[in-house]
């Protein structure tokens, strides 16, 4: 029995003009599991990678806080790299020759329940 550990963190944040560049890291580490789920440390399969995805803003950009920002960001950046990392993991466990493996899809709702929540407590962290 596999048992999949997906990772993701949104990184490095960059505004230049009118642009914003981000990284998002991605990280599968599958190892074998036992008929109870029981983890063990044998990895099976490890696979890693970073998107960048890019948004140009409209010439007024001004408009929008560093809070809207970061809420956007925090939310949309993984939502929109998320279907590139899918598709890799898939074809990459392809090309090994092994089961095709299919990421899960991210529980987005939640993602945004929690930003708003950050937002809400003040708890914002814009770095």
């Amino acid at each position: 029995m596999l048992f999949p550990i997906n990772s993701f963190a949104p990184k490095e944040v960059s505004v230049r003009d009118r642009f914003i560049t981000a990284l998002v890291e991605f990280q599968l580490d599958t190892v074998l599991a036992d008929a109870d789920g029981n983890k063990s440390d044998v990895k099976v399969f490890s696979a890693a990678s970073t998107i960048r995805v890019i948004y140009e803003l409209d010439s007024d950009h001004s408009k929008f806080s560093d809070d809207d920002l970061h809420l956007f960001l925090q939310i949309n950046v993984v939502m929109n790299a998320v279907p590139y990392w899918r598709e890799f993991v898939h074809s990459a466990t392809a090309r090994a020759g092994l089961p095709c493996y299919e990421v899960p899809i991210f529980n987005f709702a939640r993602m945004v329940k929690e930003a708003l929540e950050e937002v809400e407590d003040g708890t914002i962290d814009s770095d």
